[in-house]
């Protein structure tokens, strides 16, 4: 049995509050140097998966990337609102991926069809993890790769990063 909990100070609340985090919102996975030996370049990683939240995704990007060119890898699932999520993000260079999420799973070859629409180079490509690989390689020292459409895509991405997969230890 739990014995009475003592009252939490407002200094308590404050502190806690500015040291907690949710993963995967806006954020920025490795200093540029992790991928890039000039430490240039920028990786962030947003589960925005709804136009809602790809709204305000976009708004961060403008706002922080003044206007340098992002690399967007996307996938979501079923049931999410591919198309109007894809028409809102930031890209000048996009890859759709399949995020595995048992039957709400979602191909890369599902999402090229809406990619197209977006953009005529987008491209398909199954792995997330070899899709942001190859972007992270194209990357210029100036752009932006993003990571956006799920929360299983953030999850996967970020396990990857935090194993090291993206660059060498």
């Amino acid at each position: 049995m739990l014995g009475e909990v003592p009252p939490l100070s407002d200094e308590l609340l404050d502190k806690g509050l500015s040291a907690a985090s949710i993963r995967g919102r806006l954020e920025r996975v490795a200093p540029g140097e992790r991928f890039r030996g000039d430490g240039s370049g920028e990786f962030w990683v947003d589960c925005a998966h709804n136009e809602d939240g790809a709204r305000a995704l976009a708004a961060a990007i403008r706002a922080m990337g003044h206007g340098r060119r992002v690399h967007l890898v996307f996938g979501c699932l079923q049931d999410k609102q591919a198309a109007g999520v894809l028409a809102i993000l930031p890209a000048d260079r996009l890859t759709v991926v399949t995020v595995d999420a048992g039957p709400r799973t979602r191909t890369a070859q599902e999402l090229l069809p809406l990619a197209l629409e977006r953009q005529a180079d987008a491209r398909a490509v199954e792995s997330p993890t070899e899709a942001v690989s190859a972007a992270l390689a194209l990357a210029q020292p100036d752009e932006i790769v993003l990571i956006a459409g799920s929360v299983y895509l953030a999850g996967h991405v970020l396990g990857a990063a935090d194993r090291g997969e993206f660059w060498p230890t």
